[in-house]
């Protein structure tokens, strides 16, 4: 999906094309319904002649965006790749079920999820967002989604149909890529979902396969088509079509965004007089469209309303806290440091909890991009691992260190509503020019944003003024920076001084000093919004305010220094550290494997200074840590865990849950070791990919290589250990005749643990063919 700096760069394509009636009505003669072909705008399909009504679509997969942002908050589930750490099919298909009840509350027709696009390269933006390095458990998870969402009435898009595995060039690179990796890589998990859960639509990707635009491309319409047999709706993603060659290969049968440009009525009659299209063929592609809100219309007068009452809220913190809790994944436990129990305490019984991410967790919460929602609330494991260690330790915090470029959002628990509610948040409000009040409600972040995919609250038209408004006080006294910025124009007033004065667009910043005995201050931000376009296509209707003490500051060795003062004089010391939505997002690819900003170094720091450091990693695929593994005695990868994210991690750092994760890529020990290292970033517009069908633990296997893996596919520590009961049944097998490389077998099968704690375990096998002797 589309991305604001990527709708910058080809909003240009959808201008309406002139057309006279005339031309229109011949049009509509000659094909019923030809108009519909491209989509009325971001998120709708056109309505008229044979489709009764417009389908809307959102963004997927950790959580439902819809239209709705303040108004209308998401449920924010883990990421996909901690999905796939699970290796439960079962619970990911529930994932899908909770998702399709969203989609029904919200009114979404189609989720454009699951991304089932292969882990070829580490560094790839968006490999958050999917599932697997093997083509195999991508499409058993996969398969699994689909059926839950579809389970509610609601459309899957799968997507991007295909080798669209890193971000850098998207738009314009080839993957140059073999039949045989084609087949048994990168189109797998799409035939398999495609076989097995019949997904309603598809997407096709930015990218050239074999330098021959997806949306355009002749042999991947006839594997999708003739061979699968796929009869569902195609859909380019958002800008994604670039020729008229979309209309004579006919994979694509609608155009989105709208109001489109090469599948419009006039060039579609232009490729009708010029036999470059059959009118059999675009009519096949109304059709589909047709048949898809006929099948949508069906599927949903069978199923109740549904609205966020007290038991669907609670059912679905239930399983977002049970997801989180079976993707974390246990690294390793040198002398059974974890689970955290009284037994491993002094007399000082303190916890040293450090990094940016424990306390200001927006941005570690879920990747960037179109894989992101406004949430309800994002539990902080600050929060959640000082309720959980009451009466075991004190814990205290320190930032240690900051990496992000501009100051955090503040913690929800800096502020109170000010409307009598006791509980944290701050309250935004919605007036118009003259004051009278449209809109009210308490929400939990200052980062907000309407237009593009996200309304307004029912009843706000500019102009208005919108207010956060509440108590202020923050967790430590001393000397803090504001910054505010919008769409409009901002200020911001903290007790009796305006701190900020009102300043048109832009952004500015200013300190305050909080004193150490400092009562609750009355804090306003007001954004004044004058009559524009609310749903301008690019920048939206916005307003951001930050926070965050002076000393917040990129490479501060003081706040190294107080971190690793406080790991001194602890029994343990907690660094949670990740890599968050600035740097692992669609659009961009990161740079490197290393930890953003000084947290090696830190790390590092903290493990001289306290032999007893957890490390906790939130981030969606693998990251470097050859400088400190082997200094630390417990690593977990802990994914982006959605909006339960400090709850699951305390739970499982005090053993009320088992880590049930198992590792869904290899971790390398650098970023040489990797498959596809010599054949990224792309060169003069073209990808290689010359390792063929050894991506990811194969290519590992294949070359004998695997000391140069720190944590291998598959691996995951627990609590408790296991005995299997193995009975036949319980096999199933996934045999591939012409495969050289090791194949995923895995099973889930009932388990005994030796230690009294819930726990599951995913068995796994490997199996390689046997190599056969040649004639000389």
């Amino acid at each position: 999906m589309m991305m604001q700096q990527a709708l910058r760069n080809v909003v240009d394509k959808f201008r309406p094309q002139p057309t006279d009636p005339t031309q229109q009505q011949q049009q509509r003669a000659c094909v019923d319904g030809i108009e519909l072909l491209t989509g009325e705008d971001l998120w709708h399909t056109r309505e008229g002649g044979p489709l009764r009504r417009r389908l809307h679509m959102s963004d997927g997969p950790c959580g439902v965006r819809g239209m709705g942002s303040t108004s209308n908050p998401s449920d924010c589930f883990p990421c996909s790749s901690a999905q796939a750490a699970t290796f439960d099919p079962a619970l990911v298909e529930r994932v899908g079920t909770a998702l399709g009840e969203e989609c029904r509350r919200k009114g979404v027709d189609i989720l454009l999820a699951p991304m089932v696009n292969i882990v070829r390269h580490p560094l790839s933006g968006r490999n958050f967002e999917t599932f697997s390095e093997d083509p195999y458990l991508t499409g058993v998870l996969a398969t699994a989604f689909i059926k839950g969402i579809q389970s509610q009435g609601a459309a899957c898009c799968i997507k991007h149909f295909v080798c669209n595995d890193c971000e850098k060039c998207r738009f314009s690179a080839t993957s140059d890529v073999s039949e045989r990796a084609l087949r048994e890589v990168y189109c797998l998990p799409f035939e398999m979902a495609i076989a097995d859960a019949k997904p309603l639509t598809l997407m096709t990707s930015y990218n050239k396969v074999n330098g021959v635009f997806s949306s355009e491309n002749e042999h991947l319409r006839a594997i999708l088509r003739d061979e699968w047999g796929f009869d569902g709706l195609v859909m380019s993603d958002w800008g994604g079509t670039n020729s008229e060659a979309v209309i004579s290969t006919g994979l694509v049968d609608l155009e989105m965004p709208g109001p489109g440009h090469w599948l419009t009525p006039l060039r579609a009659e232009e490729a009708l007089k010029a036999g470059t299209a059959s009118q059999a063929a675009v009519q096949k592609h109304v059709s589909r469209l047709v048949d898809l809100a006929a099948k949508l219309d069906a599927l949903q007068a069978e199923l109740p309303p549904i609205s966020r009452t007290a038991d669907y809220i609670r059912s679905h913190r239930d399983l977002m806290f049970e997801t989180a809790t079976s993707s974390i994944v246990l690294l390793k436990n040198e002398r059974d440091l974890v689970p955290i129990c009284s037994e491993h305490f002094s007399a000082r019984k303190r916890i040293a909890l450090i990094g940016e991410p424990a306390k200001f967790v927006l941005p570690f919460r879920g990747g960037g991009g179109s894989g992101s929602v406004f949430t309800h609330h994002v539990v902080s494991p600050f929060t959640a691992i000082k309720e959980r260690a009451k009466g075991i330790a004190d814990v205290e915090y320190e930032v240690g260190c900051v990496f992000h470029f501009v100051p955090p959002c503040p913690p929800p628990d800096w502020f109170i509503p000010g409307n009598g509610s006791k509980d944290h948040g701050i309250l935004l409000t919605f007036t118009d020019m003259q004051g009278k009040q449209l809109f009210e409600t308490v929400v939990q972040y200052t980062h907000l944003h309407w237009g593009c995919d996200a309304a307004l609250p029912s009843g706000v038209v500019a102009p208005f003024v919108c207010t956060l408004s509440g108590k202020f006080k923050p967790d430590h006294p001393g000397k803090y920076i504001f910054e505010m910025k919008g769409s409009g124009k901002t200020r911001i007033q903290l007790g009796d001084q305006e701190l900020l004065p009102w300043t048109r667009k832009g952004s500015r910043k200013a300190e305050t000093m909080v004193a150490p005995d400092a009562d609750w201050q009355q804090f306003t931000f007001s954004l004044e919004q004058e009559a524009s376009t609310p749903g301008d296509l690019v920048s939206g209707i916005w307003c951001e305010v930050e926070c965050c003490p002076e000393n917040m500051t990129l490479h501060s060795d003081a706040l190294v220094a107080d971190a690793v003062k406080l790991a001194e004089q602890a029994d343990c010391a907690i660094v949670v550290a990740g890599v968050g939505s600035q740097f692992e997002k669609e659009g961009e690819d990161r740079r490197d494997l290393l930890l953003p900003g000084d947290q090696s170094t830190l790390i590092q720091r903290v493990a001289a200074a306290n032999k007893n450091t957890i490390v906790v990693l939130l981030c969606g695929s693998a990251v470097d840590m050859s400088a400190w593994v082997n200094n630390v005695p417990v690593v977990f990868q802990a994914w982006y865990l959605g909006q339960e994210t400090g709850s699951a991690l305390a739970a499982v750092l005090f053993g009320d849950a088992d880590p049930g994760g198992r590792l869904s890529v290899t971790i390398p020990r650098s970023l040489r070791d990797t498959p596809a290292f010599f054949n990224y970033p792309p060169v003069c517009d073209k990808i290689l990919y010359n390792e063929g069908i050894f991506v990811g633990y194969r290519y590992f296997d294949k070359r004998g290589l695997n000391d140069r893996v720190l944590f291998p596919f598959g691996h995951g520590l627990s609590y408790t250990t296991f005995s299997f009961r193995l009975k036949t049944h319980h096999f199933f097998f996934f045999f591939l005749p012409w495969s050289d490389g090791a194949v995923l077998l895995w099973e889930t099968l009932p388990a005994r643990g030796t230690v009294t704690r819930p726990a599951g375990a995913s068995r796994q096998r490997r199996i390689r063919r046997k190599a056969r002797a040649h004639a000389t």
